[in-house]
C-alpha cells in the first residue's frame, strides 16, 4: 500500500519519544477491508493525532501494526511523495527499511476522540506546546502553509479537537487540569 508523505509527517509530532510505554513510541497503522481506509494514530498520552485516508490495497486482510517512530522519521526524509508499506516475511517493510512492529496494545483511540453532539462549550486551559504539536501535525497532513487556521473545539473536561472542518484528520488535545490554586485570581477593573 502506498502511503503519502503527508500522513507520515503528520503522525510524527504527536508520537511519544522514549516513553516507558514502548507501544506509544510510534504510530498505529490500521487498515480494514470493510471500509478501505487507512487510519494512522499517534499519541504521547497528552495529544493524539487521528488521520484517516482512503487507500487502495489489494490484500483482503485487515491489519493493525505499530510502526516505530525511527522508521517514520527515516521514511519522512526520503524525497518520494509516497512510500510503500508491505508485509515482508515475519516483519514489515516501509520504503527500503525492514522493521518489526512494536509489541504491545495501542490505546483505544476511539474512546479519546470527543463527540461534540449536543454539548455546550466551556472554557479550558491548554499547554501551549501541545497546541503547537497539534498545529504542526495538521499542517503536515494538509500540506498547508503556517498561516492556515484550524478550528479548536472544547466541551467540558474532555479533550479538545483541532481540525479544519473535514472528517479525515483531527488532533485531540487534553486540557490542563488546573485547580483554583494554579490560576491567579484576576479581577476585571475596567479600562482606565
Amino acid at each position: 500500500m502506498l502511503i503519502t508523505k503527508s500522513i507520515i509527517k503528520a503522525a510524527i509530532p504527536c508520537a511519544a519519544k522514549n516513553d516507558i510505554r514502548n507501544y506509544l513510541n510510534g504510530a498505529l497503522f490500521e487498515w480494514t477491508n470493510s471500509d478501505k481506509r487507512l487510519r494512522v494514530i499517534s499519541t504521547n498520552g497528552l495529544v493524539l493525532s487521528a488521520l484517516s485516508v482512503e487507500v487502495p490495497y489489494c490484500e483482503d486482510v485487515d491489519f493493525s501494526i505499530i510502526v516505530p517512530l525511527e522508521v517514520l522519521i527515516y521514511v519522512s526524509k526520503i524525497k518520494n511523495p509516497a512510500e510503500e508499506l508491505k508485509p515482508n516475511g515475519d516483519g514489515w517493510q516501509f520504503a527500503d527499511r525492514l522493521f518489526k512492529p512494536l509489541d504491545g496494545k495501542f490505546p483505544d483511540y476511539r474512546r479519546v476522540i470527543p463527540d461534540f453532539k449536543g454539548r455546550v462549550s466551556s472554557p479550558a486551559n491548554f499547554d501551549p506546546y501541545l497546541l503547537v504539536l497539534a498545529r504542526k501535525a495538521l499542517t503536515a497532513y494538509y500540506d498547508k502553509e503556517a498561516v492556515f487556521i484550524f478550528h479548536l473545539e472544547q466541551y467540558g473536561y474532555d479533550g479538545a479537537a483541532m481540525h479544519n472542518g473535514q472528517n479525515d484528520a483531527m488532533v485531540v488535545i487534553m486540557p490542563a487540569r488546573l485547580t483554583e490554586h494554579d490560576v491567579p485570581a484576576l479581577q476585571y477593573r475596567g479600562f482606565v
